[in-house]
Formats: structure tokens, C-alpha cells, sequence
């Protein structure tokens, strides 16, 4: 519940050297002195060097705390750590020649209206210190038709933003802030949206809040997955006659610089797009075919591999194979074509006689494949022969 280093009973030493034993009822969890805000109900433990027993004080619903012999010091809206430090300074002329310690024995109750898409609205009853998610669940929870970013707590004239999707995928404390007896919580409706799709974490429709950026929608969505092709992100954006409108956008950029000129700011309904690299870490694979010992398929480095090295892995050739004939088909669907692999395709025609060239550019065919003659190279030690193999 915390986000710093915190005191709990017992942390704080006595002044002046004394020695004070530890409460019989330690305080549950733990109390972050610079963010719990004192108020009504919370008891404080008192406890002189000298005395054994320990005095329970409460905050009263004036905010003062009755000191022994000082009397009343007002405590309310302090932090804990000020709270103590004014202690302590109101306290030190009365305890000459012995040490104090004053800690927090127990966190009051409040109450807190929790309004909106909840399923419960109204008043709940809360334990010091607790956050505005922790309030919305006691209400019990925000309803499927039920925003969970841009939620307000009012306190006061001020307004602070709450975005459960940020704290629960990020745990950022930020922007779910305490709550305190003065707060009101209410959860709007969910209504406005933009989108994030593709090659991402968490993708889908979020809460569209006001000074959104593109840097925005890919934390909410956890960042990018490996697969994901940056640079070639898209932005829709809708007009108000429902026409759609590209917009360019540098994504990487605006991730890298948040908030600069690449990180555009986003408006209802935009929708963005990241696409997957194609063939991202899948296995590449080549078949090996005919009179080789073991014939089949063979896992490869796209691009690396090349013939003899897998010829070895199948274990070579049989008694029965033609070396010569030896040829390499690949498909013409490849993105990048290989410009030495076309190169030994035109040689094709010069090596073939006629009846071999029309039966190749028939099964060349049938299989979508273009086909480069390998075996004369490769048996005269031509290394052209020897190409890097790609995935079927």
C-alpha cells in the first residue's frame, strides 16, 4: 500500500538515550510518514523512558491531540512525520532528563462517498491509510459500463485523476492517490475511446482522457511485443462525418522523446495500428528431396545455410544420384530476391538440354518455384554453386 520507506511502531528511538519497551499491539502493515495525512480517530502511542506503560492518545474530531502537562496541539491534516516533529517540539521542555517516543498505535475509520458506475454507490467505511482503487472496490467495483481511467476524487476545489489501467499494469501510485474523509470519489461512464491494436501486449479499447499521446496508448498497452514492426505503425483518425483519415506518424520517435513534437496528442476514437514483422522467429526450414541418404526437411539460418552444409546434415548423396542434375527451387514469393540465385536461374538454358529445360520450367511451374542448376557448379568447386538457402 505503500511506495517509500515507512516507520512503524516502534522505529523511532527515544531522545536523550532512554530505553522504551515495544507495544503490546503492534499497528498491521505499514505507514508511509511522509504520504498518511493524521486525521480524527487515529490513536498515537506515547511512551516515556521511564514509565512502562504506554498512554493511548486519539485525534479528536477537532484535530487536536491532548498532550500531558502541554495540552491540546493540533495534528489533523499533517503528515505523520510532521505530526511527530510537532509533537516533539511542543513535548521537549516538559520531559527534561528522560527520552519520549511517540508513534502510531492505530489508523482511524472514515467514511467516503464513492458516486458513478460503481455497483454499490454510496458511503463506505475504510481503514486509514487507502487508495482510491482500494475505495472503488468497496463499493464494489466499477460496472461493465463503468470508466476506468479518468476517474475524479474531489476534495475540495481540486481534482485528481485516477487511471486504474495505468496503476494495474504499470503499479504506478500516482495516479491512484489516498483518499481521505474529506475526498468525494465518483467513476464516470466510459463512452469516449481509442484503440490499440496489432503487436502489442494489452490491445483493445481504453478510456480516452484528455492529453492523451500516442506515448500514452502504448504504455497503457504494455509496450511493444518483439514481433512488433515500429516504424510501420498507422493512426486512423475519424472525421465528423465518419470518414476515416490517415495520419503519419513517426512512432518510435514519439516513444522515444514522450511528450516532444513525434508524440502527437490524440483525439476520441483513434484507433492505432502496430503490425507484427512477418516470419518473426519462426522456424525456417528446407526440403531436401531425391537421392540423398535422408531425405526431408532441415531446420536453417534464413539466409546463412548453405547447400553443402545441409547435403552433410541429409547425408550426402546416394550411389544412385545424378550430381549433375542437382538444382535448388524457391519460391517466387519471396519478398527480397536473391540476386545471385536469379543469376544461376538464367543460366538454366545453357546447361539443360531440351527435354531437361522443358521438364524443369513444367515443375517450376506447377510449384509457383523458380529453379537455379547447382550440381556442375558444385562439382567443379564453383563456389556459386554453393548458395545461402532460404526458408520454403
Amino acid at each position: 500500500m505503500t511506495d517509500s520507506p515507512t516507520l512503524q511502531r516502534g522505529d523511532e528511538r527515544p531522545e536523550n538515550g532512554g530505553t522504551i519497551s515495544e507495544p503490546e499491539s503492534p499497528i498491521e502493515g505499514r505507514v508511509d510518514p511522509d504520504t498518511y495525512r493524521v486525521g480524527p480517530g487515529d490513536e498515537f502511542s506515547l511512551r516515556y523512558s521511564d514509565l512502562l506503560d504506554q498512554k493511548i492518545l486519539t485525534v479528536a474530531p477537532s484535530g487536536e491531540l491532548l498532550l500531558p502537562d502541554a495540552g491540546p496541539v493540533v495534528v489533523a491534516g499533517l503528515s505523520l512525520r510532521e505530526a511527530q516533529s510537532r509533537v516533539r517540539e511542543i513535548l521537549r521542555p516538559y520531559v527534561r532528563g528522560k527520552g519520549f517516543a511517540l508513534t502510531l498505535h492505530k489508523t482511524r475509520r472514515f467514511r467516503v462517498p464513492v458516486l458513478g458506475d460503481v455497483e454499490h454507490p454510496g458511503v463506505v467505511v475504510l481503514q486509514a491509510p487507502v487508495r482510491a482503487s482500494e475505495a472503488i472496490e468497496a463499493a464494489g467495483g466499477v460496472t461493465p459500463s463503468g470508466a476506468r481511467r479518468g476517474i475524479e476524487v474531489r476534495r475540495g476545489g481540486d481534482t485528481l485523476s485516477v487511471d486504474l489501467v495505468r496503476y494495474t499494469r504499470a503499479g504506478d501510485v500516482t495516479v491512484n492517490p489516498l483518499v481521505f474523509e474529506t475526498d468525494v470519489v465518483y467513476v464516470p461512464a466510459a463512452g469516449r475511446l481509442v484503440e490499440i491494436q496489432g503487436a502489442v501486449p494489452h490491445g483493445g479499447r481504453l478510456d480516452f482522457v484528455e492529453g492523451d499521446r500516442l506515448s500514452t496508448l502504448v504504455a497503457l498497452a504494455g509496450g511493444f511485443l518483439p514481433a512488433a514492426s515500429i516504424d510501420d505503425a498507422s493512426l486512423v483518425r475519424f472525421k465528423p462525418d465518419g470518414s476515416r483519415e490517415p495520419v503519419p506518424v513517426r512512432l518510435g520517435a514519439a516513444i522515444m522523446a514522450p511528450g516532444g513534437s513525434d508524440d502527437l496528442p490524440l483525439v476520441e476514437g483513434d484507433r492505432l495500428y502496430v503490425p507484427a514483422k512477418s516470419h518473426w522467429r519462426e522456424p525456417s526450414f528446407v526440403r531436401v528431396e531425391g537421392e540423398v541418404a535422408r531425405p526431408g526437411p532441415y531446420p536453417i539460418e534464413d539466409g546463412v545455410d548453405r547447400i553443402q552444409s545441409v547435403l552433410e546434415r541429409a547425408g550426402g548423396y546416394t550411389d544412385f544420384a545424378d550430381r549433375m542434375a542437382v538444382r535448388v527451387e524457391r519460391s517466387q514469393e519471396h519478398e527480397e530476391p536473391d540476386s545471385a540465385f536469379l543469376s544461376l536461374a538464367r543460366e538454366r538454358d545453357q546447361i539443360l538440354n531440351a527435354t531437361e529445360r522443358s521438364y524443369v520450367i513444367m515443375k517450376t511451374r506447377e510449384r509457383r518455384a523458380l529453379s537455379a542448376p547447382v550440381g556442375a557448379l558444385l562439382e567443379a568447386g564453383d563456389k556459386r554453386g554453393d548458395v545461402a538457402l532460404r526458408r520454403e
